[in-house]
């Protein structure tokens, strides 16, 4: 994924990265996963081990959103994917 930063959008149904572009004055987003699987990722985490865990809630499948019929599906899903980073260390003040 290189230096990247990993975004999640609700809008785009899968974990993106940011490519810079245009001398560095835009970015564009990228995919970096592509599975039938990851539907409405969330609660995206970066480990010490290089991975990025992240679930599919399948929030777009809920009943809300189809005439009171839940449309999701088990079993649930945790994912991880190799990213090569670390975690953010956030300091005290």
């Amino acid at each position: 994924m290189g230096r990247g930063k990993s975004i999640n959008s609700l809008s785009l149904h899968t974990p993106h990265t940011q490519k810079p572009y245009n001398n560095g004055f835009a970015v564009i987003l990228v995919p970096f996963i592509h599975d039938p699987r990851v539907l409405w990722p969330d609660t995206l985490s970066v480990a010490k081990d290089g991975y990025l865990y992240f679930t599919a809630n399948q929030l777009h499948r809920q009943a809300r959103y189809h005439q009171g019929k839940d449309l999701r599906q088990k079993p649930y899903s945790l994912f991880r994917t190799r990213i090569d980073a670390q975690p953010v260390a956030l300091l005290p003040k």
